[in-house]
């Protein structure tokens, strides 16, 4: 295939380009530096709308979003929304956990004060976790991107990532919605279906923006995302073996 100037490309010239090439990301960004120097909107109002629009574009638009985020990673913003959607995520989990175990009816664990007690430290706990899983994460995808050739940054990946949960705030109503109408077949079927679409939603967010960050193909980027994963599972069936072989051999002893 010969490109306008008469020189052949390769197949992995072709397997690379992205949505939107260098003078594309260019355009991106001055329009956003022309945006922010506009007049008459006073500052404020052009944060609110430069944030609506990145949750927006993370949302429903994100090849352009993230395409402009290999020169300009918007790492203040990215921490907005992470820490607003990870606060939302714990003080719903702070009111769903008595409901949780209130409907395990076990005798003895309905006190209010250890219900309580039990409810706050699920939500700090899944928010500190929710914290140091998007530095460890950020970190070791973009590890693994640049042994796949990428070439973006860390900040890059670490905002991408923070930006890729976004949708998990499609969550929240299902939350409200099981402790109005608690147990039951089909609340649960529907949780359930919500929870799996947002889980692809978020990963396919994340395989989009590592490809653009990075600027190399979609299977290099869908490969990063899904090589942690590989090896958690391999991780833990290796442990399962190595455990499982151990208590055999203790009940092989005790025959011997």
């Amino acid at each position: 295939m010969e490109n306008q100037d008469g020189a052949h490309k390769t197949g992995g010239e072709e397997q690379n380009e992205n949505v939107y090439p260098e003078q594309d990301r260019e355009i991106i960004l001055n329009n956003d530096e022309i945006n922010l120097n506009s007049k008459p909107e006073s500052r404020s109002e052009l944060d609110q709308a430069g944030m609506l629009e990145l949750i927006y574009g993370t949302l429903f638009d994100p090849a352009r979003t993230f395409a402009g985020f290999a020169s300009n990673p918007r790492i203040g913003a990215a921490v907005l929304v992470f820490f607003s959607v990870n606060i939302l995520e714990a003080l719903m989990g702070y009111y769903t956990t008595p409901r949780f175990f209130q409907s395990l009816r076990i005798p003895g664990m309905l006190e209010y004060d250890y219900v309580k007690v039990t409810a706050i430290l699920v939500a700090a706990g899944g928010f500190l976790f929710g914290l140091v899983k998007w530095f460890v994460m950020s970190g070791l995808l973009h590890l693994l991107s640049e042994l796949l050739g990428g070439r973006g940054g860390a900040r890059n990946v670490f905002a991408v990532y923070g930006l890729a949960g976004l949708p998990v705030v499609f969550m929240l109503p299902v939350q409200v919605m099981l402790m109005v109408f608690p147990g039951g077949f089909l609340q649960a079927l529907t949780a359930a279906l919500c929870g799996i679409a947002v889980f692809v939603w978020s990963t396919v967010l994340l395989v989009i923006g590592l490809r653009e960050v990075h600027q190399f193909s979609a299977g290099k980027a869908i490969l990063v995302v899904i090589a942690p994963w590989s090896i958690i599972v391999v991780l833990a069936i290796v442990s399962i073996v190595v455990i499982g072989s151990s208590i055999a051999g203790l009940q092989t002893g005790r025959f011997i």
